[in-house]
């Protein structure tokens, strides 16, 4: 079985991340990768690029979409396995940048700001669909 990135970050992971998403692409199918999974940080947003670059290779690589969020303290990355997943997934990382509208409370929220993170127990409400990797293998959770 060919190597398959499963934990890639782009500049959109502020901090984390320095590579744009078509230039990640470029290098992951200049590799010989014909798959390639982005989770930045509790962010979508490089997703419609990379998927535009992975698109333009020939063979196209295949993009596997997901992001990485703090659970409870703790890093995971949740990778889409389908539509339903891909929903899920986009519903966590809202969860975490901005909580739930429910009980959404300005006051609150400006506290939560550059700080996100989700519970367990809105990971299992969002599961469908969904692969969970732990954290680092430095990390809590390895």
């Amino acid at each position: 079985m060919p190597y398959v990135e499963l934990r890639a970050h782009t500049a959109f992971s502020f901090g984390d991340g320095s590579a744009t998403p078509e230039a990640l692409v470029q290098r992951a199918h200049a590799l010989g990768y014909r798959r390639l999974a982005i989770t930045d940080t509790a962010d979508l947003g490089a997703i419609v690029r990379a998927q535009l670059a992975a698109r333009a290779c020939d063979p196209p690589l295949e993009l596997v979409v997901g992001a990485e969020l703090p659970v409870d303290g703790r890093p995971a990355a949740f990778l889409a396995c389908d539509a339903e997943g891909f929903r899920n997934v986009a519903a966590l990382v809202t969860a975490a940048r901005v909580g739930g509208w429910a009980a959404w409370d300005k006051d609150v929220q400006h506290g939560r700001r550059g700080r996100p993170g989700v519970t367990w127990e809105q990971v299992a409400a969002h599961a469908r669909g969904v692969h969970v990797l732990t954290g680092p293998a430095s990390g809590p959770l390895a």
